[in-house]
Order: C-alpha cells, then sequence, then structure tokens
C-alpha cells in the first residue's frame, strides 16, 4: 500500500471515532436526562401517594387549612415542614412569597432537609434554580433533598461569596446545619417575615 492509501484509510477510521465518540456522548446525555425524568416521576407518584394516604388517614382541606390558620405564611410553613399547611397556601397564587433578600419556600424547606416539604413544593411548580440576592439556591442546604433537587434540576452554582454546595456541605455538614437551623442560628428565619 502506498502512503497515501493509508494516510485516507487513518483519516476515515479517525472520522469514524470521532462520529463514535460523538453518538456515545449524545447517548449518555439522553441516558442522564432520561434518568432525571424518571426521578421526577418516581417522586411526582411518591407525592401522589403521600396525599393519597393523608387524605385516607383523615387528612383533609379543613385540617390544612387549620394548620395553616397557625402560621403567619407558607415561608414558615415550609421552614417548619407543616405539609398539610403548605399544600393550603398553595392553592391560593398570592401566596408563594420570596423575602426581600430573595429567599424562597423551596430554601427554606430543602435547609430543613423538609424533604415531603420540598417535593410538593417542586410539584407545585417551584423555581428550583432560584437563587436569593447573595447567591444561594436551595441546593446550598441540607444534603437529605440533594437527589430530589438535582432531578428537579438544580444545578451546581457559586453564590456570590463563591461558594458552592459542596463547600457548604464539606464546612458545616448536615449535622451541624441541623443543630444550627433547631436554634434558630440561621440568619434569615421566616418567623420574623409577615
Amino acid at each position: 500500500m502506498q502512503i497515501s492509501q493509508l494516510r485516507r484509510k487513518l483519516e476515515q477510521a479517525e472520522a469514524k471515532a470521532k462520529m463514535a465518540e460523538e453518538s456515545k456522548a449524545a447517548a449518555e446525555k439522553k441516558l442522564k436526562t432520561t434518568e432525571q425524568e424518571l426521578e421526577a416521576a418516581r417522586s411526582e407518584a411518591n407525592l401522589l401517594r403521600a396525599e393519597v394516604d393523608a387524605l385516607k388517614s383523615g387528612g383533609s382541606s379543613e385540617a390544612d387549612r387549620a394548620g395553616a390558620e397557625k402560621c403567619s405564611n407558607i415561608l414558615q410553613t415550609s421552614f417548619e415542614g407543616k405539609l398539610g399547611a403548605v399544600r393550603h397556601f398553595l392553592k391560593d397564587p398570592n401566596a408563594v412569597k420570596t423575602t426581600h433578600e430573595g429567599y424562597t419556600s423551596l430554601h427554606y424547606a430543602a435547609q430543613n432537609g423538609r424533604d415531603s416539604v420540598v417535593q410538593r413544593l417542586l410539584a407545585a411548580g417551584a423555581a428550583v434554580e432560584a437563587a436569593a440576592n447573595d447567591g444561594y439556591t436551595s441546593l446550598h442546604y441540607d444534603d437529605s433533598v440533594v437527589q430530589r433537587l438535582l432531578a428537579a434540576g438544580a444545578v451546581d452554582s457559586a453564590a456570590n461569596d463563591g461558594a458552592r454546595p459542596l463547600h457548604v456541605a464539606a464546612e458545616y455538614g448536615q449535622e451541624v446545619m441541623a443543630e444550627a437551623s433547631r436554634r434558630c442560628m440561621w440568619p434569615h428565619s421566616p418567623a420574623t417575615i409577615k
């Protein structure tokens, strides 16, 4: 074989390898998307199961309303993990608020690892990528809800101070963050929001 023929075959083989790599990358991307869609569908099914179970065990709109009356707003109920009250507040489109610092109900539920509340807020369309004025997202908080947030489309982003969710987890760890939350040491407590 001549050198020119070998070069042509080499170029063809390299082109085939490049196409195979591109196909592989596209397939991996599609698989990741499918896995995220599957997780979201499972979350939705679990949420619906929990709501059906709540209704079977005596949970009702009246009970949700009564629970909501004990709280000042959806931010507080999310912080406290009161799923029934959150369900009640979600019926009113004007109930969804943010603090003047930009924190949302999803921030508060995620901060305290309130998985069922996080799940309900996401099912109701909460913006998983919403960042407060300081750049922190719901992913920056309690690691017990990270998988659910990632499945809903949360992305690893740096806050204004450069902190990423992994930095926060490494610095505080779940136990320390939970203890700080219980003692209301978190600087943006929803109890002060009216």
